[in-house]
């Protein structure tokens, strides 16, 4: 699709030089313009994608604009819905965003995406809802989806859920605590109670975290507890 980014090495050994960023969209457009349904959506995606890259945002608006979204494929208006959601964030119309994930058909269709496409959604909704504020409920999507991930993704995914959850008043996460099913969750939400609680005395504080640590045995968070 980048249309021999890397380049094939000469006769004389060298290799030729990438295309710049600005080349590829370009060559990816000019393609466009010459291909059939659903190669043109394809390229105009991909070419989409790397203007986001780069912060293109007006030029993104244009190319996704002017796609028959009805027409697409469910896997071509997962890659729109993602691009369209991810220019909303970057202007800061996280309301928008949200309301572009929510999208009906989408919603009714998400078991039918690939696992990667259904991540990636998910993640970016998590992103939105602690932007927005609502942090628990963006601790909850994350929680949910964090043994799904890669081990390189659970690591920044780990860290977000215990940022979000430390914006969370104690008061607050008590009161989830008490209405949430035993599970991977509430040892989340205990071990943030313990460090929000006691701030001021050390000793207890790790007294409580030991007391975690045996009744949580199998949380993902057990070998590498977040500071408080």
């Amino acid at each position: 699709m980048l249309l021999s980014c890397g380049g094939q090495p000469r006769q004389d050994g060298k290799q030729t030089p990438s295309l710049s960023s600005a080349e590829t969209i370009q060559q990816l457009l000019t393609q466009a313009d010459n291909s059939p349904s659903p190669q043109k959506e394809d390229l105009l995606l991909a070419a989409a994608e790397l203007l986001l890259q780069e912060g293109k945002r007006d030029l993104v608006e244009s190319i996704i604009n002017n796609l028959q979204t009805e027409s697409l494929p469910l896997r071509q208006f997962a890659d729109y819905t993602e691009i369209s959601c991810r220019l909303q964030i970057q202007r800061g119309n996280y309301e928008d965003a949200l309301q572009i994930l929510e999208h009906q058909r989408l919603q009714q269709n998400l078991d039918n995406l690939p696992q990667h496409n259904q991540l990636t959604l998910s993640l970016l909704q998590a992103e939105i809802l602690a932007r927005l504020g609502s942090h628990i409920a963006s601790a909850q999507q994350r929680i949910y989806i964090n043994p799904l991930l890669n081990a390189e993704d659970q690591i920044s995914n780990r860290e977000a859920i215990w940022d979000s959850l430390m914006y969370v008043p104690m008061e607050d996460i008590k009161h989830y605590l008490t209405s949430s099913f035993r599970g991977e969750y509430q040892g989340w939400l205990q071990l943030a109670l313990i460090a929000k609680e006691n701030q001021g005395d050390l000793d207890l504080q790790v007294a409580q975290l030991e007391q975690w640590r045996q009744l949580w045995p199998e949380h993902p968070l057990i070998s590498n507890c977040p500071a408080g």
